[in-house]
């Protein structure tokens, strides 16, 4: 088996979580965990080959949009992810009619960043670095192995690795015995391992020479550094030399983080259960102040005039019940403290210019409200656009990117009463 020496990583990580080659999401009907009947949905995990991934990257024409991803502003170039698939590479200088220019085909992409002429994306437990100089003609530099450590689970004996799970039957299972060692819950949800033994796991900076993400990101450039999360990590980067990262830190997080923000000399990171904030004046050796907890939920996070706005919803993969807008003041690193929360129907990822607050309500639509007033958000909506299943944005210059279920859009919000419509890239 390949690449299994970084035993320190993958033994520290390995004693956090439980992989299964079977998962379901339980509906108990009783409250005990013991010798009851259970109805739950089965998932089948889906493998990759380790080796065809990693040969899988290429370039290609421009293509349909399958699936909506993540966004990244680079100057007039706009670059999207389809998750797992690859990159759509996007003139927008006009973005009255943008124009494909190219798809970057890597499998297991779901975030990206720039510096300079230098593309970073994850492909999954891999960081790709491409040369971007000609955008015509990309080419990739360098695939560092192994650092980002999400759910992928390696099995030594064919080199595959599980890449996602799909639902694939509804059972009920009777009389379920408590004390079977291969049997694991995390929350409502059960892993237990059937036949196989688990090998191992592996998996808007500050910087003007970078570009803009959106509130979902998970990977970002501040300065001469590169940050990225994994479902347990914060992993830090020295890009001295853009084209040959180094990995010099590891900070434990832990489980479910989701997005990362970084704000003057802070990382704010957002998890399942709260709010993270680290320190990052020493930018090789991010230092956690403090957490702010929060409902169980999704929450992406972005900050302005030290004041952080947190969306939480809900949803099967959120394992929450929360839908609504925290307001926290973080004047105070080592203490942040909520001001005012504000019910929402379903808000995904947000972002902020000047005044105006613009919160993606994933199937209720898009939102712009007026925040000069903090205390009276909730009640101060100056737009509400129904139609659009929205999911993220980026607000930059009166120009809005958002990125929607059935594709990328872009408004001109310099009324925000009276929000222009300007274009459209479908899915297919």
């Amino acid at each position: 088996m390949k690449n299994l020496t970084k035993s320190s990583k993958l033994m520290k990580r390995i004693a956090q979580c439980v992989i299964g080659l079977s998962v379901a999401t339980m509906f108990v009907s009783c409250t005990d965990q013991c010798n009851e009947t259970y109805s739950y949905i089965e998932y089948t995990p889906q493998y990759v080959n380790l080796d065809e991934m990693r040969l899988s990257f290429d370039i290609l024409p421009p293509k349909e949009i399958n699936q909506s991803g993540k966004i990244y502003l680079y100057g007039t170039t706009l670059f999207m992810t389809e998750p797992d698939s690859g990159i759509h590479i996007i003139d927008n200088s006009l973005p009255e009619s943008p124009v494909k220019k190219n798809f970057i085909q890597l499998a297991g992409v779901h975030d990206i960043a720039v510096k300079g002429t230098t593309l970073y994306a994850d492909s999954y437990m891999d960081l790709v670095v491409m040369d971007i100089t000609d955008i015509n003609n990309i080419e990739m530099l360098k695939r560092i192995e192994d650092v980002f450590l999400n759910e992928y689970a390696y099995y030594p004996e064919d080199e595959n690795f599980i890449s996602h799970y799909i639902e694939t039957d509804q059972v009920q299972l009777n009389e379920l015995d408590c004390d079977q060692g291969n049997i694991f819950w995390e929350g409502d949800v059960m892993f237990w391992d059937s036949s196989l033994e688990l090998a191992s796991l592996s998996g808007g900076g500050s910087n003007t020479t970078s570009g803009v993400s959106g509130s979902m990101a998970r990977m970002n450039i501040v300065d001469d550094y590169l940050y990225g999360i994994d479902d347990w990590a914060l992993n830090v980067f020295d890009l001295s030399d853009s084209e040959c990262p180094v990995e010099i830190t590891e900070v434990n997080v832990g489980w479910g983080i989701e997005t990362l923000f970084p704000y003057k000399s802070s990382l704010f990171i957002g998890a399942a259960d709260g709010l993270y904030i680290f320190d990052n004046t020493n930018p090789i050796a991010p230092t956690l102040m403090s957490k702010f907890n929060h409902a169980r939920a999704c929450d992406p996070v972005v900050v302005q005039d030290d004041i952080a706005y947190v969306t939480l919803r809900d949803g099967t993969a959120c394992d929450g019940f929360a839908n609504q807008l925290d307001v926290v003041d973080v004047s105070d690193l080592s203490s942040p403290e909520l001001l005012y929360s504000f019910g929402m129907d379903n808000p995904h990822g947000l972002g902020i210019d000047g005044d105006v607050l613009i919160i993606c309500e994933g199937e209720y639509g898009l939102k712009l409200f007026d925040k000069s007033d903090l205390s009276q958000i909730g009640s101060s909506l100056k737009n509400w656009i129904k139609d659009i299943n929205a999911f993220d944005v980026i607000p930059i210059d009166n120009l809005l990117i958002l990125i929607g279920e059935d594709g990328l859009y872009q408004f001109d919000y310099s009324d925000p009463d009276n929000i222009k419509f300007l274009s459209l890239i479908s899915t297919d």
